[in-house]
């Protein structure tokens, strides 16, 4: 089960080769950072976020992804905030952007991160 997310870069960009044609751009341009798309849980009472495509060390660690998106977002640094993968892969604070992209990048070279303020119990994804 997965959660339910809109990514917002999808819906501007829907031509899958678009999309691709600008993760590969990316990735030739900048080989040290990762492209993140982030989007948000529908189920989610948090605001969206304004800047949605992110261009991140790929040094950088979840934790740092989350101290930025409280900052944005206008949050309390320790307000609970979840990054989820593959809409349903809880991303642990210590992974680097790195490892997860490796794993977990889209066939558009992009890796979708959506976030969630709660714990996720199974009635909060699609069946």
């Amino acid at each position: 089960m997965a959660f339910q997310v809109t990514y917002k870069y999808k819906v501007q960009k829907p031509d899958f080769e678009q999309r691709r044609l600008e993760g590969q751009r990316t990735l030739k341009n900048h080989p040290s950072k990762v492209p993140v798309i982030i989007g948000k849980v529908h189920k989610s009472g948090l605001p969206d976020i304004d800047n949605f495509k992110l261009l991140l060390p790929s040094s950088s660690k979840v934790s740092d992804v989350i101290q930025y998106m409280n900052n944005k977002l206008r949050r309390p640094s320790h307000a609970p905030l979840y990054l989820y993968v593959d809409n349903d892969v809880l991303a642990g604070t210590d992974s680097t952007l790195a490892r997860l992209y490796q794993e977990y990048r889209e066939s558009d070279y992009f890796l979708y991160i959506c976030y969630y303020e709660g714990t996720a119990s199974s009635s909060d994804r699609e069946s």
